[in-house]
């Protein structure tokens, strides 16, 4: 019902609350396991110089259901697949032998689309923030190049625009960072072209 009123205010303000909430919870599961495994590391360390007791248990750190979710968002996000992938009774099996939990779900469609949203956020804000620090240690002058290209399917029908900045950071590096991928634009046309990426 929401999504079809998203131009309204409230339907806005929905969006944002879910998107906050997306966001959350990505960066709760990623620092959990970050701070699970530095304190894993720092122990192993020290384990090392002492001799270990025989039949001590040892801590392991177990996801909870939500972080579980995220993690196949993100795993599915980075190999570009969709979420009907792991919408199967198969993969909700594994999941359930994994943890244990015969009541284990699988992170729902919406939820995935959420969280893609989240990831997209969180890349948008981290691009804006290397290249703003970019464009001060350049004093402002230009510094980077944008590169597009055009594709079509093979009957031609549906088409994609991708663009990308290249630059060399303040450390003389070479960057480049794909910013824009639009499906479905058909034209190849520079004024066209023009429109997609600066829309």
């Amino acid at each position: 019902m929401v999504s079809a009123h998203g131009d309204h205010r409230l339907g806005k303000t929905e969006a944002s609350k879910k998107l906050e909430t997306a966001v959350r919870h990505l960066d709760e599961a990623i620092s959990r396991e970050a701070a699970f495994e530095n304190k894993r590391a720092a122990s192993a360390k020290v384990d090392d110089r002492v001799s270990k007791r025989k039949g001590t248990i040892q801590r392991y750190w177990v996801p909870s259901q939500r972080e579980i979710g995220v993690f196949i968002a993100q795993c599915l996000i980075s190999a570009g697949m969709p979420h009907h992938t792991v919408a199967t009774e198969e993969f909700k099996l594994l999941i359930q032998r994994l943890t244990g939990d015969s009541g284990a779900t699988i992170l729902a469609d919406s939820t995935f689309r959420d969280l893609l949203l989240a990831v997209f956020a969180k890349f948008c804000k981290m691009t804006k923030g290397l290249l703003m620090r970019e464009f001060k240690a350049v004093l402002g002058l230009p510094f980077l190049n944008l590169h597009h290209d055009g594709w079509t399917t093979a009957n031609g029908r549906v088409g994609a625009t991708g663009t990308l900045a290249s630059f060399i950071d303040a450390s003389w590096t070479f960057r480049e960072v794909a910013l824009l991928l639009t499906v479905g634009h058909t034209s190849h046309a520079s004024a066209d072209v023009h429109k997609v990426i600066c829309s």
